[in-house]
């Protein structure tokens, strides 16, 4: 007598939202802290964010995206890519120049898929058609657990909460129909949304 299983997976996630509180960057590593979770990121990329962020064009920021997600079965990690749009119009030739030479800016005609939905959502009667400038930052962190969150929260607190969609995602197993659930991914992915602090009041 020959026995079979059938076994099949399906990958599912859960979504909810989260506010991100506080924001602050110290030495290579950016600090995000929401009600339930805070996150740790670091790399070049971090210090050029911060580069970008101690210069004058930080007050011209026209909206920003970020998306974070986890392809690793650790459930601290998270990887995401941080992006800054600008008006290009409002620059001089040289200013555009500087932006693209010292900060990594691209001169950007279309918008992607995050940048159109966050622009329709953020600044709807702008011209979608008008050229931007974006600075896109590849981020590497974890979640982590800060010991002086409160004075944290405090010292870097946001005039208004950065909403996030956090995503997280499982694995349910099959054997012969009966489904077992792997284990849950702990907030290894969520889209934030930002505007200019001008408008946000950040």
């Amino acid at each position: 007598m020959f026995l079979s299983s059938c076994v099949t997976s399906t990958v599912y996630k859960h979504s909810r939202e989260e506010s991100i509180q506080a924001v602050f960057i110290q030495g290579d590593k950016l600090y995000a802290a929401g009600p339930e979770f805070e996150y740790e990121f670091n790399g070049n990329s971090v210090i050029r964010l911060q580069s970008f962020l101690n210069s004058t064009y930080k007050n011209k920021i026209l909206f920003t995206t970020a998306n974070f997600w986890d392809y690793t079965k650790n459930t601290n990690e998270i990887r995401g890519n941080y992006s800054i749009y600008l008006d290009k119009e409002i620059f001089t030739k040289e200013e555009v120049d500087d932006l693209v030479k010292n900060y990594k800016f691209g001169i950007v005609n279309v918008l992607g898929t995050e940048g159109t939905k966050a622009m329709n959502k953020l600044l709807p009667d702008r011209n979608i058609n008008k050229p931007l400038l974006s600075g896109n930052y590849y981020l590497e962190g974890r979640v982590v657990k800060l010991d002086n969150r409160d004075e944290l929260l405090e010292k870097y607190l946001l005039k208004k909460p950065l909403e996030v969609t956090v995503e997280s995602y499982g694995k349910e197993v099959s054997v012969n129909g009966k489904a077992i659930l792997g284990p849950m991914l702990v907030a290894p992915a969520f889209i934030m949304w930002g505007v200019a602090c001008k408008t946000q009041g950040c």
